[in-house]
């Protein structure tokens, strides 16, 4: 496929959310972005905070990746050499990770559902639940049937509330921004909620961001 014809089909299946590099200097968002407060280059600064936790070789790794929108960190896994399987409840979104693992030639497939009640068969090495827990409407049965999926281990990324005491804090619909609740969760309620449906090792990691949360979790 042509510079040209890449660049009409990035524009006629977006806009994109993440701004990922296509080929040499083709960025997705760059060429058609999603309006909305986040820089041209989303996810780039959270992608920063979690790689340097990753092993810069991913190669024969299974890897989940939930909730995965546009598909960047699909990509970023892939490279690395892992085989990758992302989700979202958006078909959108899986589309469009197709479309980059086919002209990426990446190892990555593809399954549109929903992260609360899908059920998948074989196991993972490693599951990435990144800026997902927030958006569910059902987060602690998110994480309920996220750790039933065999899997070693889980990195975490959310959005959260001040506070030292576990609770979430619910922010209704906005008419404009998004047409359905968010819950936000304190730290101490992500690291409970874990406990509470099976994890027992989990390993916080510093976030230049207040207002995010990152971390491991091993059954």
């Amino acid at each position: 496929m042509g510079n040209e014809k890449l660049i009409e089909k990035i524009k006629s299946i977006g806009p994109w959310f993440h701004n990922i590099e296509v080929l040499d200097n083709v960025f997705t968002r760059e060429i058609s972005p999603l309006p909305g407060p986040q820089p041209i280059n989303h996810p780039l600064k959270r992608w920063n905070a979690l790689e340097q936790h990753l092993p810069s070789s991913m190669d024969g790794l299974r890897v989940l990746d939930v909730g995965s929108a546009d598909g960047f960190f699909s990509v970023e896994f892939a490279r690395r050499g892992a085989n990758v399987l992302a989700t979202d409840s958006w078909k959108k979104m899986t589309d469009r990770v197709e479309f980059l693992a086919e002209v990426m030639g990446l190892s990555i497939s593809t399954l549109t559902a929903s992260a609360e009640d899908m059920k998948l068969k074989g196991s993972f090495d490693i599951i990435f639940n990144l800026g997902l827990l927030y958006h569910s409407r059902h987060p602690l049965l998110l994480l309920e049937n996220l750790q039933a999926i065999p899997h070693h281990t889980m990195y975490l990324e959310t959005t959260i509330s001040e506070g030292d005491e576990p609770f979430l804090r619910l922010k209704p619909p906005q008419e404009g921004s998004h047409d359905a609740p968010k819950w936000f969760p304190t730290k101490s309620c992500v690291v409970e909620m874990l406990k509470f449906v099976g994890y027992t090792d989990i390993e916080i990691f510093e976030y230049a961001t207040p207002n995010r949360f990152f971390l491991k979790a091993e059954k």
